[in-house]
């Protein structure tokens, strides 16, 4: 069995008491924190810990807890058919209302908390990053792929830090992943100043993972992650129109959808292992749907 610390231990119990996703999102997040904070304090020889290895766990983990665990979250998970995908890119769709759906473009990125004695000048090295031979900006690329499909483009940042955020009532590691629109950070610094950003110039207005259970509708949505004064349109889409956007298959599907089912967790696993990363888009392996169970009635 992985080693837990005695504040994962707390979060999991919190879930097993009361198995909302909200609760989820929170161990997850404490999860992520605690890895980061036993990486940076300890050894820098222990392997780098990726934006792709996180993601993955987030995925493999809602598999195994919607498949062994038989806890019904208002969630649906889907994996792209085109192996040729980011595994650090997610689609994140949330139902709003009853055949009401926004989309979020989601991109993974980390603190880099291994490489500064001081944890406080850490950085989020790779929000500067190009791609391709014609070093296309990544975060551009995110943005024009959110306006062609009318969506809020955002960066998941996964953390850990020293620094205190004043006057807030969160518990610190539950910023172990945090959410971020990505058009706020594109108004806020030039490109040279992307790879320079610290935890402490972001958070706020980045929000805790669990703050995606607080999105109820579109000015929500606008500004929850950070507002951008620039004019940007975000649609709702039908589930129809949602279903008929890229290929999908999804991943523990309900029993009354039991055969699309994958034959088990470890075909996730096979479906990890064989990600490529495209080079000139957003390309999300991931798709996760969180439903509101209260309007499917």
């Amino acid at each position: 069995m992985p080693y837990q610390s005695d504040l994962e231990k707390k979060y999991v119990g919190l879930f097993e008491t009361s198995p909302t996703l909200s609760n989820y999102l929170n161990w997850f997040s404490v999860y992520v924190w605690e890895n980061l904070c036993s990486f940076a304090k300890n050894s820098i020889t222990i392997s780098k810990v990726h934006e792709e290895e996180l993601t993955n766990n987030l995925v493999r983990d809602l598999a195994r807890t919607l498949k062994n665990e038989k806890i019904a979250l208002p969630i649906r998970l889907f994996h792209a058919k085109d192996e040729k995908k980011n595994g650090q890119d997610i689609e994140i769709i949330i139902q709003i209302d009853k055949d009401q759906y926004v989309l979020l473009a989601c991109q993974a990125k980390i603190l880099y908390v291994n490489e500064l004695k001081n944890n406080l000048k850490t950085k989020y090295k790779s929000l500067g990053h190009t791609v391709g031979e014609d070093k296309k900006i990544q975060i551009d690329l995110l943005v024009d792929h959110a306006k062609k499909e009318k969506c809020l483009p955002v960066y998941l940042f996964y953390n850990y830090t020293e620094y205190p955020i004043p006057d807030i009532k969160i518990e610190m590691y539950l910023y172990g992943c945090s959410l971020l629109n990505a058009l706020y950070l594109k108004e806020k610094c030039t490109f040279p100043e992307l790879s320079k950003q610290t935890f402490q110039a972001l958070h706020p207005p980045a929000s805790p993972l669990n703050h995606l259970t607080k999105i109820k509708d579109l000015d929500t949505l606008k500004t929850l992650f950070g507002e951008a004064t620039m004019d940007y349109s975000i649609k709702s889409y039908t589930l129809k129109e949602i279903q008929q956007k890229g290929k999908w298959i999804e991943i523990e599907p309900p029993l009354t959808e039991s055969t699309k089912r994958l034959t088990g967790v470890q075909d996730l696993d096979k479906i990890i292992s064989t990600q490529k990363e495209i080079q000139n888009a957003f390309n999300p392996a991931f798709r996760i749907i969180i439903t509101q169970e209260n309007l499917m009635r």
